[in-house]
């Protein structure tokens, strides 16, 4: 089946819903926002939450440049897969996803990274020792 952006792939056991962090880039960056793998999986996770499909069976484990959904059953894995693939290429899905705890839990954190990326680009010039630049992240980002 096509799941455009989506990609559905079998792994061992296991299924697994890829999609690029850079679809819809047009659209996030309208948003004023840099499309990343754990963004659209905050806009995943809130379309299939307001769509009623129960998630405790899937894990998500996305990157900086794409969106990974693990699940075990292979029927659950093709129903979300091919509502995500629908409601994706809404745009009105997209707008209404912006508002959603899920997106803005995720903008929140990007803000926090890029603020933090800000302050340590502006710290000295001298190179920073890795422990260092450790202790700065855990103090930013503690747990």
């Amino acid at each position: 089946m096509d799941y455009k952006p989506f990609q559905l792939m079998k792994i061992e056991d296991s299924y697994v819903l890829t999609a690029p962090a850079g679809f819809r880039a047009e659209f996030f960056a309208g948003q004023g926002l840099k499309p990343s793998g754990d963004l659209l999986q905050a806009v995943v996770c809130y379309l299939l939450r307001v769509n009623g499909v129960e998630t405790s069976g899937f894990d998500f484990d996305s990157e900086t440049g794409a969106f990974v959904m693990r699940g075990t059953d292979q029927a659950a894995m093709d129903s979300a897969a091919t509502l995500l693939a629908r409601e994706i290429n809404r745009d009105e899905a997209l707008l209404e996803s912006m508002s959603s705890e899920e997106v803005l839990k995720e903008k929140a954190i990007e803000s926090q990274i890029s603020d933090a990326m800000t302050e340590l680009m502006s710290m000295s010039p001298e190179k920073m020792s890795p422990e260092e630049l450790v202790a700065f992240w855990t103090n930013k980002f503690p747990g």
